[in-house]
């Protein structure tokens, strides 16, 4: 019967044995599980803002060959294609001959009839078999090729425009661009870890660009037909989504199959009536190698855990009553060592800067990344005077910010550093206060965020808008000057022409009517008859060269606050705003009223006077656009603009009788690349660059109010006076 019982606890104590192992086991793989999941979520995050980027400037590479080929396209000489035409578009090529490799004149019926370089068997060739030619045949608009064989006898990427006479298609303009450039700078720089790269996959499914050798050219299906996951995450790039996705792909090496792990990004690059997908995508194995520090870390923590367990199973048989508090001082000790080094390890791996003063302002404690920053070494920082390393301006803002740190006002600020090298380092500051028992200041600390490239990424984004907005009033502006300008030029050389004694005619004719033409061509020249049609003329091509410049209008705003008149800014962006033309997205600002109620007693805002006029044009756009696509016959499109004061804040209030938004909507208006338009009909970064100006860069508020059906209203609160 003892035997019995004795064999049965030495059963039990083999199972908690084993029980105890595997919650070790347990207990170790759940963290580092965890910390795996973070690492790859940090990794597509990355991956994804590097796919957004080279998207929009694949984008914007293709807006601005938009402009340029749209403003060709209405040019007489190239619809003709007389000499001055031919030489238009040789002058177009060789100013942009870095970017493009070539430019051709196709008829209707697609066949080639002019192309720079000049080359003699493509004359006449017919292009229309080629699948770009076929659309923009039918469609008769814009379109962007996948990669193809020209009959110039390379492989290439094509950009076709349409060209109208007198409403009526008269075939298209193309450019040839090496996708290679496009490859070069926008994608082949992108490397995420040591093995992460960026490929691209068009509409139809071809590579059209891998690092990988061999891909580029070919489709999907030839190159990754052995990886269904990759074939599953084509699909849904050649389906114009964006998403996050794990994939497994296959390669042989030596007659053997390997099997790789990637986690990938995608992201659509929107094209004129088409788009091609950017993936990114990195091995798993790059990011546990980044986590393998830890991991060897956490195992021999894990180790002496799981021996100190041990060893108090083995002294719980020989003296339970010992080992019971042995266990408990073994168990708090590990926990504070295990608690005291991941601590550690956040602070000293953390990716922002992280500083501890006491409450003289001196620096106690700095991690490396901070050190980093700005240039020192931890022994050059530590006991320093937290001011010494700012300016003077930046010196007060420090010291008002500690005054209120002292009252427990946490709030964050931005200040820029003096690295080592004497450049500036722009931050944004995470501070906390730390008081004693007592409930005295005894110091702070804070995190610190270097946000010098989040600063130049919003400010090229409020300038990649702006150009928009000018390019379309310039586009504008060319469609009501160029016609009166091109008679004004014709008039006054047919003039020049009739009054020429050096044509035959002209003496023939004043012969015929008994005058003297040299006598005339005195009178004339005594009168200043001739110096004022030369003056007309001269008049004429420096305002047709103005209309011209603004198309290439791109430089970036001074960003100069004053004090300006916000009802004055209102009607200029009106007024600009009444020359805007978009025929693609089918609106015109002449076919909509628009009314006023201003506060005259307003005083003026402290202000970037354009910035506030782009974000009224932007509005004034959205609801032209939101009116417009209602569609209704008996409908009056009407948008209203009232200012009034309230408080410290002058409001403006844009309202328009569209068809209004839901609640969703209305919830997202704000976000980047958030958008309820067609694709290709807008960016989604009007209302956020708005947002952007309006709150960070004026302190100002901006709300939508709206309900489905009943229109919309923007408001839009500048305080009157600078924060000092």
């Amino acid at each position: 019967m003892n035997s019995d019982k004795n064999y049965f606890k030495r059963i039990l104590k083999v199972l908690t044995f084993f029980i105890i192992i595997l919650f070790c086991i347990y207990v170790f793989y759940l963290p580092y599980h965890e910390i795996k999941l973070e690492a790859i979520k940090s990794l597509n995050s990355e991956q994804m803002v590097l796919a957004k980027q080279a998207a929009k400037g694949i984008q914007s590479f293709f807006e601005h060959y938009t402009y340029e080929l749209d403003y060709m396209s209405r040019s007489a000489d190239v619809i003709l294609m007389n000499s001055k035409g031919r030489a238009r578009i040789e002058d177009f090529y060789k100013s942009h001959k870095r970017e493009i490799r070539a430019i051709t004149r196709v008829s209707p019926e697609g066949k080639i009839i002019w192309t720079i370089p000049y080359n003699k068997k493509s004359m006449g060739a017919d292009v229309s078999f080629q699948a770009h030619n076929r659309y923009i045949m039918k469609k008769h608009m814009p379109i962007v090729s996948d990669v193809f064989r020209a009959v110039q006898g390379y492989e290439t990427v094509a950009y076709a425009y349409p060209v109208f006479k007198d409403g009526k298609y008269a075939g298209s303009i193309s450019i040839l661009i090496p996708f290679d450039l496009l490859a070069d700078k926008f994608l082949s720089g992108i490397q995420v870890r040591k093995r992460g790269y960026a490929w691209m996959l068009s509409r139809g499914g071809i590579e059209l660009y891998c690092p990988v050798k061999g891909h580029t050219g070919k489709t999907i299906y030839e190159t990754s037909g052995e990886s269904p996951s990759v074939i599953a995450m084509a699909k849904k790039m050649m389906e114009g989504k964006e998403g996050v996705t794990t994939y497994i792909y296959n390669f042989v090496r030596n007659k053997r199959v390997y099997r790789i792990k990637k986690h990938a990004v995608y992201f659509p690059v929107i094209l004129s009536n088409s788009f091609w997908s950017i993936a990114v995508a990195t091995p798993e194995s790059d990011v546990l190698a980044v986590m393998e520090s830890f991991r060897n870390k956490w195992l021999l923590i894990m180790f002496f855990f799981s021996m100190g367990i041990i060893a108090y199973f083995y002294y719980f048989i020989r003296a339970r009553a010992v080992l019971r508090e042995e266990k408990k001082r073994i168990k708090a000790e590990k926990a504070l060592q295990k608690t005291e080094e991941q601590y550690r390890l956040l602070v000293e791996r953390m990716n922002d800067g992280l500083a501890m003063e006491d409450k003289n302002g001196i620096l106690a404690y700095v991690n490396p990344r901070f050190c980093s920053m700005l240039g020192y070494e931890r022994e050059e920082m530590i006991g320093k005077p937290t001011e010494s390393f700012l300016d003077d301006k930046n010196r007060s803002i420090l010291k008002k910010q500690m005054v209120l740190r002292r009252e427990n006002n946490n709030e964050g600020y931005e200040i820029e550093w003096v690295n080592k090298d004497g450049t500036g380092l722009l931050t944004y500051i995470s501070p906390q206060s730390l008081f004693n028992e007592s409930g005295e200041f005894n110091g702070s600390f804070a995190v610190i965020a270097d946000i010098t490239e989040r600063k130049k990424t919003q400010e090229f984004i409020i300038q990649t808008e702006k150009m928009m907005t000018v390019g379309s009033l310039a586009a504008g502006m060319a469609h009501e000057i160029n016609n009166p300008l091109a008679i004004i030029l014709q008039g006054v050389n047919a003039a020049c022409s009739r009054l020429s004694p050096e044509n035959e005619k002209n003496r023939a004719i004043a012969e015929k009517l008994g005058i003297n033409i040299n006598s005339i061509i005195a009178y004339l020249e005594e009168r200043n008859i001739i110096k004022y049609l030369d003056g007309i003329q001269e008049a004429g091509k420096r305002a047709s060269e103005i209309v011209a410049n603004m198309l290439k209008f791109s430089r970036r705003s001074s960003y100069l606050f004053e004090y300006s008149d916000l009802n004055a800014i209102i009607e200029k962006s009106i007024e600009i705003a009444s020359k805007d033309y978009d025929f693609p997205k089918q609106y015109d600002f002449r076919n909509i009223k628009i009314s006023t109620d201003y506060d005259k007693e307003l005083p003026k805002i402290y202000c970037v006077e354009t910035e506030i006029q782009q974000v009224i044009l932007n509005l004034l756009k959205n609801s032209a656009q939101a009116i417009l696509s209602m569609g209704e016959i008996d409908f009056e499109p009407e948008i209203r603009i009232a200012t009034f004061r309230e408080g410290d804040f002058a409001v403006t209030m844009v309202y328009d009788n569209g068809p209004g938004m839901n609640e969703g909507t209305i919830k997202r208006i704000f976000e980047p690349f958030y958008t309820t338009k067609d694709v290709g009909a807008g960016t989604g970064l009007g209302l956020s660059i708005s947002y952007y100006i309006v709150t960070s860069h004026h302190k100002g508020i901006i709300t939508a109010e709206s309900k489905q059906g009943e229109g919309a209203a923007f408001i839009i609160k500048l305080p009157f006076h600078s924060e000092k």
